[in-house]
């Protein structure tokens, strides 16, 4: 971009019916052409996925989709299933961060009977996940929730910007950035990030808690008929 030059150009047609096909060809020959190591980079991340045995991943595949469900978890199977998991295979990723996760919707529905176990064992599996794989698509989202919870807000943001750096469509990502703000007295900060993940993800199973949080931020601003006609409409989402 610095002298307008042109360093390649390419066409490339397929049907619509090989749109992933051609977007893998596209991404490849780019990365060749201008000599990225993309492709060694996923071809390292294909390589670990087949590693991966497969009934760990099984069990946090059924894991995600009990946390997937959000409801508020009184049995701890979800944590039961990916710890499973993790002593199955230590290093799945996946079941990492699953264990992660399921901690932290035990904390956010309160179902965690020791909250500080809850939150040490959170930020130790997504750390322990990102050892595996910095690259993970999520783990940074659920290392910046983790540390949230204890107050370290500022290394929170960090795990989060990265997370969005990673993966900018992420919606929960955007949500706990928005919630980090409002915890340090910045709600005007969280009222963008918030809106992003109602954008991102407007089907979402969590999306009245991304609603009821943007009404704590318009409550915070001392907006308060808006944030009432928020709260109203996050009650009122199926």
């Amino acid at each position: 971009t610095r002298d307008a030059r042109v360093v390649w150009v390419e066409r490339f047609e397929a049907s619509r019916a090989n749109l992933g096909a051609l977007q893998r060809s596209m991404a490849a020959k780019v990365a060749h052409m201008l000599h990225i190591e993309l492709l060694r980079a996923e071809f390292e991340r294909s390589e670990r996925e087949r590693r991966t045995n497969p009934d760990a991943h099984d069990l946090a595949t059924r894991a995600f989709s009990l946390w997937h469900r959000t409801a508020p978890d009184t049995t701890g199977e979800p944590r039961q299933l990916a710890l499973r998991a993790t002593e199955l295979d230590p290093e799945c990723t996946f079941a990492w961060v699953m264990v992660a996760n399921a901690n932290l919707i035990a904390l956010a529905s309160r179902a965690a009977r020791d909250r500080q176990k809850a939150i040490d064992e959170a930020e130790g599996a997504a750390r322990k996940a990102l050892a595996l794989d910095p690259d993970d698509r999520s783990a940074n989202w659920s290392l910046g929730a983790a540390l949230a919870y204890q107050g370290r807000f500022e290394e929170a943001l960090g795990a989060l910007e990265r997370q969005m750096a990673l993966n900018p469509n992420l919606a929960l990502a955007h949500q706990w950035v928005g919630i980090v703000h409002i915890l340090m007295g910045n709600p005007h900060l969280a009222v963008r990030p918030l809106e992003t993940a109602i954008e991102l993800s407007p089907r979402d199973p969590r999306l009245s808690t991304f609603i009821r949080n943007l009404a704590l931020a318009h409550l915070h601003m001392e907006q308060d008929p808006q944030g009432l006609i928020l709260a109203e409409r996050s009650v009122h989402v199926p």
